[in-house]
């Protein structure tokens, strides 16, 4: 009986949505064979125009397993020369004797010494010192949320998640990209690094941890004049360390660890704005009676942040000097972080003796004076919103254009495509929420304890809000009748070419039939140092089926 048959069959319909993006850099392949396979985690947007997440504190991953067929032999690495010029004979000699002694602890040699615009060998703390940001990075003019009250900058409670923002918006681009492929590997400064508006993770990292130590210090210097008998606020200090370290899918790279005096630490990877809290290992020197007392607390309010990108930590290095990890290959939540003073597993490249003897009674490294002086970030605000809207505008335009063409072509299945310029412009409210969305939120680690000092100015705006923002969009359209799907894109401003490359790869533009309804919403915010952060917003709304 074909009626009763009926009644058992399912029917099910595919379709291909963007959820995320993954990427797998071919130099971690290539370095680390035979094979890559580990759980990745996604980069997931904020929020999806027509789904939900149904937690969306949990991030999504995706389980890879990648190899090379046949097999190519890596050549070695290439180390970095010792080149005089700035450093002085004696503090290189001591540098090189250190190098070789501690090569075999991390299985490679520990470039300490990094090479600067100038060709020198420069010691690797002299480029970290505290820097203060521009007040409009931390309160730009374009903010609503940023007008009105003369409070200082400086003490904003989201000043830590605002500066990571700032950081990851300016474009990475290799040094073999930048100079020549024959220049291995060269640091700028934080100054130098902004002047060229690009840089790779050792000008990311150095920038952000700059950025941070300025920050803590100047909150817990003011929180503790304001508030010395307050029981409710850690007043200790909080201290940022550059490091370098294998990550995943990142291979080799410089992240920032920011250590409180509890040691419990928050991981930066600077060109995501990821963070991964690690909560102090009880069992790290402390006595049994201590560890028992601390359990519940850690049970509760100490949980690491779950898969943690960063795998190992080869050494870290602040203003005064550099620790290399003795510790052996363990997960980032078992390492011991107390690294003053711990040199059974943290070793110094100084002792306080060879500090003394090397640069002068104070044992102080000095800063370099191309560190030290003041960051100048350049033109005025206003031009930066002059040529914010001028890219903004051309992006308009040619994302616009590209997509008709797109879909008129064999590849975008010969269909017509009708863009809606009215809903564009309602859209733009979306996008500055998304704006400030991320700039307060952090991509990852909330789990963190590690407290802010600054006093909270305005609450950031909520998942919950931006999609109550979207759905008024959506009824201000009239779009009831249709299936509606949306992909915010979130871009550190390189070329044209890079955002047309994700609109395309997130498959969006073969979801609508002929003379589908597409909306193409485009906003860029602008930042001092010709720093720039683009949205872009792609919604297409099909007849349902």
């Amino acid at each position: 009986d074909r009626s009763s048959m009926d009644r058992y069959r399912t029917v099910s319909t595919v379709r291909r949505r963007f959820i995320g993006s993954f990427e797998l850099p071919w130099a971690t392949v290539f370095e680390n064979p035979p094979k890559i396979e580990g759980q990745f985690r996604l980069a997931r947007p904020l929020f999806l125009f027509g789904y939900r997440f149904l937690h969306a504190e949990v991030p999504s991953s995706i389980d890879v397993m990648v190899s090379l067929d046949p097999l190519i032999v890596c050549s070695e690495r290439a180390q970095a020369a010792v080149l005089p010029g700035f450093e002085q004979r004696r503090i290189l000699k001591h540098v090189t004797q250190w190098i070789e002694a501690n090569r075999a602890i991390i299985g490679r040699r520990p470039d300490v010494l990094a090479t600067d615009l100038n060709g020198n060998s420069r010691l690797i703390c002299r480029f970290v010192t505290p820097m203060r940001p521009h007040d409009q990075v931390i309160r730009p003019v374009w903010s609503s949320r940023a007008v009105g009250g003369d409070s200082d900058a400086m003490m904003d409670s989201r000043a830590i998640e605002v500066l990571a923002h700032y950081v990851s918006c300016v474009p990475f681009l290799r040094d073999a990209t930048m100079f020549s492929h024959e220049v291995q590997d060269v640091w700028c400064t934080s100054q130098q690094f902004l002047d060229i508006c690009c840089g790779d993770e050792e000008e990311h990292a150095l920038l952000l941890c700059n950025f941070f130590n300025f920050i803590d210090s100047y909150q817990g210097a003011s929180r503790r004049g304001a508030n010395r008998d307050s029981q409710e606020i850690d007043n200790s200090p909080t201290e940022s360390f550059c490091a370098v370290a294998e990550a995943v899918p990142d291979g080799d790279t410089m992240i920032v660890v920011r250590q409180s005096a509890r040691f419990d630490v928050e991981l930066w990877l600077p060109a995501t704005a990821e963070c991964f809290f690690v909560p102090r290992d009880e069992g790290n020197g402390r006595s049994i009676l201590s560890c028992c007392r601390r359990r519940e607390e850690q049970a509760t309010d100490r949980q690491a942040t779950p898969n943690c990108s960063v795998r190992k930590i080869l050494f870290l290095f602040s203003s005064d000097n550099v620790w290399i990890n003795c510790q052996p290959d363990l997960p980032m939540s078992k390492l011991d972080f107390r690294i003053r003073g711990n040199a059974k597993r943290w070793k110094p490249l100084f002792t306080d003796s060879e500090r003394q003897r090397l640069f002068g009674a104070a044992g102080k490294i000095s800063t370099a004076a191309d560190v030290a002086t003041p960051l100048n970030f350049g033109i005025g605000a206003g031009d930066w919103d002059g040529r914010a809207l001028r890219v903004q505008e051309q992006l308009s335009r040619q994302l616009s254009e590209k997509i008709i063409h797109y879909r008129l072509s064999a590849e975008g299945g010969h269909r017509d495509t009708d863009l809606n310029f009215h809903a564009a412009e309602k859209m733009v409210a979306v996008l500055e929420e998304l704006e400030e969305f991320k700039r307060a939120q952090r991509v990852t680690g909330a789990e963190s304890c590690i407290g802010h000092l600054g006093v909270p100015r305005v609450a950031a705006p909520t998942s919950d809000a931006i999609q109550a923002c979207c759905d008024s969009v959506r009824n201000l359209l009239g779009w009831h009748s249709f299936e509606v799907t949306g992909v915010p894109m979130h871009f550190a401003y390189t070329d044209f070419d890079a955002i047309w490359q994700a609109v395309r790869n997130s498959n969006i533009l073969t979801v609508g039939e002929n003379r589908a309804k597409y909306v193409c919403a485009v906003r860029v915010f602008p930042y001092p140092a010709k720093v720039l952060s683009v949205w872009v917003f792609i919604v297409c709304a099909a007849k349902e089926s």
